[in-house]
């Protein structure tokens, strides 16, 4: 997912937030970022191996 749909799905957090909650994600490795080099820069998150072995589908 891109930040703005993190954003929407969230839309009571705040965005300090929600840019530290990624970043501690992204350390413990339950979250991959991507970043593309583009003008406007793009960001996408998505889950790791580690954290889908977490969830339940």
């Amino acid at each position: 997912m891109r930040y703005g749909e993190l954003k929407r799905e969230l839309p009571n957090i705040n965005e300090r937030v929600l840019l530290r909650q990624l970043r501690e994600l992204e350390e413990h490795q339950l979250i991959s970022r991507k970043v593309y080099d583009k003008v406007p820069p793009k960001v996408e998150y998505s889950l790791t191996e580690i954290s889908k072995t977490f969830c339940l589908y």
